[in-house]
């Protein structure tokens, strides 16, 4: 049986109107409302979530730059052990010369200066210094190229007769007559062993010469 409303429609017993469609309401969204609601959400969204967001309120803040200092900071202060220098050891300096022995000797046949004191031989054997037998000219003797004849009236140093021994050394002094041995005349000698000797005549009287003889140490060998 079906209902009649009031403005004269009829109804089926499902409660569907039939009558003029015109009349009946309709149950489709049009696209302007559906648009309309649309719209009227989104502007509700960017009104209570998303305003601040645009503005960059939510943004999470940057990061501080922060420096941390270094694990290992290089050092630039000096090393407080610095490398020791290699050192070359120096050679030991050699022995100074030292005077052996100093004093008067007469020369007679002949004397040993590298015996301590020396000693007077009765022949020429051995002997480093030796009067010559000659009468008539004073004259002495040595073994070959070991004496020479200081011409300055300061005694001189061992140095110096080993200089004056290089360069004038001869075997005798007088013999030839050119020249003789006079008191206060000065000689260096070479003994048989190579010490170095300086000899100052004290006195030239024939088979009485005497001489004040200085004896240096070590033995040195020219």
């Amino acid at each position: 049986m079906s209902q009649t409303r009031q403005d004269g429609d009829q109804a089926d017993p499902s409660g569907h109107y039939y009558g003029d469609p015109s009349q009946q309401p309709s149950r489709k969204w049009t696209k302007e409302t559906i648009l309309a609601v649309l719209s009227l959400a989104l502007a509700v969204t960017v009104l209570f979530f998303g305003d601040g967001w645009f503005r960059g309120e939510d943004d999470p803040p940057p990061a501080a730059a922060t420096t941390s200092p270094s694990a290992h900071p290089s050092s630039t202060a000096p090393s407080s052990s610095a490398p020791t220098p290699s050192q070359t050891p120096s050679p030991e300096p050699s022995a100074a010369p030292s005077v052996r022995w100093t004093g008067v000797v007469r020369l007679g046949a002949g004397v040993d200066l590298d015996q301590l004191p020396p000693t007077i031989r009765t022949s020429d054997e051995n002997a480093d210094i030796t009067e010559s037998s000659s009468f008539f000219v004073s004259s002495i003797k040595a073994h070959e190229q070991s004496l020479a004849p200081w011409s300055d009236s300061t005694a001189p140093t061992r140095q110096q007769c080993v200089e004056a021994l290089s360069t004038q050394g001869t075997t005798e002094w007088g013999e030839s007559g050119k020249e003789e041995v006079e008191t206060g005349a000065i000689f260096c000698l070479r003994t048989s062993e190579g010490r170095i000797a300086a000899m100052k005549m004290k006195d030239d009287s024939y088979h009485n010469m005497r001489a004040t003889v200085k004896v240096w140490d070590p033995a040195d060998s020219l």
